[in-house]
Formats: C-alpha cells, sequence, structure tokens
C-alpha cells in the first residue's frame, strides 16, 4: 500500500492531536467528527456492516484503496476517504480522526493489508478487528485440490494438464503464466476484471487474446456452466474467499461436470487480531470502542 498523508514523527497516543486542526478531517459534512470508528473496505461484505454501523448513529469513516471503491459509498452520503496507505500513513489517519477502533474488511487474500493494519492500530494504540465472511465449505470430492498460495496451485494444475480456467484475479497472473503457458499439454484461460491494465499485462504475459475473458462478476450458474463448456475446461483455479452463493455455485458446478478444482486457501490470520464472520459483533465492538453499550 501506498502511503499518500503527511508523515508524523515519533510515537502516537490515542486522543492525542499534536498539530492536528479542526477542520483538518471532516465528516464530510464539514464537521470535524472524534473518536471515529475507521473501516477498511475491500468487498461487499464491508459494505453491509457500513450500513449496519451507519445505522446505529455510530460516527465512521470509510477507507478504501480506489476512487472506484469509493463512489458507493460517496454516492449514499457516507464519509469515506480513497487511496492506498501504508502503515506510517494509516497510523497518522487513526491518530488524526481520533479512532476508537479499526475494522479490517479488506478481502480475505489481502495478507499485506491485514499485516498493516495490525501495525497500524499498534502504533496508534487502538484495537483491530478482522472482518471477513464465513469460509467456503464445497460439496466433498475427490476432485477438489486444496493448496497454500498461488504457486502451489500452479504448480498443481501443470500437474493435471488440459485446459485451466484461472479466476484468482490479475495480482499473481505473472505466476501463472510462468509456469503454464510453456506447460505441454497446458491451456491457460484467464478470467479477469475488464480493464486496460489487466489486457495489457496479458498482452506482456504471452497470453493469447481467445484465452482471456474480461467481465466483472459476479456470475451466475448459467454464465459459469458456458464458460465452462464453451473452453472445455479441466481445471479451475479459485481463491478460498468465502461461502457467498456464487462462489459455491462455481466450486460446486465445476465439480459436478468433473472438473477438477484447485483452491487456494486463505492466508493465516494475523497474530493477536481478532476475527470474526458476525457483522453485529462487530458492531458491537463498536459501539464499545465508542463508550457505550447495546
Amino acid at each position: 500500500m501506498d502511503g499518500n498523508t503527511e508523515g508524523v514523527s515519533g510515537s502516537v497516543r490515542p486522543g492525542c492531536r499534536r498539530g492536528c486542526k479542526p477542520g483538518d478531517e471532516t465528516d464530510g459534512a464539514g464537521r470535524f467528527s472524534p473518536g471515529m470508528i475507521i473501516v477498511l473496505a475491500g468487498t461487499r461484505d464491508a459494505a453491509d456492516l457500513v450500513h449496519r454501523i451507519t445505522a446505529q448513529s455510530l460516527p465512521v469513516l470509510v477507507s478504501t484503496a480506489t476512487g472506484h471503491g469509493a463512489a458507493p459509498y460517496r454516492e449514499q452520503g457516507i464519509p469515506v476517504r480513497s487511496g492506498r496507505l501504508d502503515r506510517d500513513g494509516l497510523a497518522e489517519l487513526l491518530w488524526r480522526r481520533e479512532a476508537r477502533l479499526l475494522v479490517d474488511a479488506t478481502h480475505p487474500h489481502a495478507a499485506e493489508a491485514h499485516r498493516e493494519a495490525a501495525d497500524a492500530a499498534e502504533k496508534a494504540g487502538i484495537p483491530c478487528v478482522r472482518f471477513e465472511r464465513p469460509p467456503l465449505i464445497p460439496d466433498s470430492s475427490p476432485r477438489l485440490y486444496w493448496v497454500n498460495h498461488a504457486r502451489e496451485a500452479a504448480e498443481k494444475a501443470a500437474a493435471l494438464k488440459g485446459t485451466v480456467l484461472l479466476t484468482t484475479g490479475s495480482k499473481q497472473l505473472d505466476i501463472f503464466a510462468k509456469r503454464l503457458l510453456p506447460e505441454k499439454g497446458v491451456r491457460l484461460v484467464v478470467r479477469l476484471l475488464p480493464t486496460v491494465d489487466n489486457l495489457r499485462r496479458c498482452r506482456s504475459l504471452g497470453i493469447d487474446p481467445s484465452d482471456v475473458i474480461a467481465l466483472q462478476g459476479p456470475f451466475g450458474a448459467s454464465l459459469n456452466r458456458a464458460f465452462y463448456d464453451h473452453f472445455a475446461v479441466d481445471v479451475l483455479i479459485t481463491k478460498e474467499s468465502g461461502g457467498l452463493p456464487w462462489v459455491e455455485e462455481k466450486v460446486n458446478s465445476a465439480l459436478n461436470r468433473g472438473i477438477r478444482v484447485v483452491i487456494i486457501r486463505r492466508p493465516a490470520p494475523v497474530k493477536g487480531v481478532p476475527c470474526s464472520f458476525d457483522p453485529e459483533e462487530v458492531v458491537r465492538l463498536a459501539w464499545e470502542a465508542s463508550g457505550g453499550s447495546r
């Protein structure tokens, strides 16, 4: 994550606003709002959580990595800022907002973001809680392979052979392209967001345009089946991103079609950071952090 705020030297104490003038940070209506709940948002589940928190009239600021991710919150009048923050930039944001709680609701596989959130909260002297959707529990099948990271997934796909449909996004695309494109008996088909950068990256890695599915999900059952049939998919690679209906359908429909499925496990949680699958539990923690009770 890239820092985009002014640096703060020395340690940070909660409630101490050295050099921060009222109005430096506002709630979107020009008012300074101390005691904020800061939510790092990166999923649909994060949006639901934010709405639950705002429904309780708790002061909240949403932080997203991109302007695209911030737009829906801004349109609804929810205080939001955008731009990637490193640990120090995030710690400064927590300090300026006199934050009481940091909620890490970024993507389950955003391991670096999880670590930096925990470090920033520790530096700011406030608690941090990880919020994510419940895990995926697919149908039991001998065609299901669990792996721990992208390189292991690429190796497993290379051993299985056939047409490989990669649905893990663009972040680690180079790992799969470098391992699978030269492999005899393997055809790599990738499904990713339809951005110019993604298409350029596919081209630079040597992925044929006919093997690129540039669409934004989520995808329904019929469309997934159409992809499997059109490309005669033998192997599906996906991430364990949670038990969302369309994720479970993607995996289970592939298994039912005889497709072998490689699932990359979530990264290990950050030590010392509690994790909750229950949004109401996080709302309760937000209330307690704000000095109230429910």
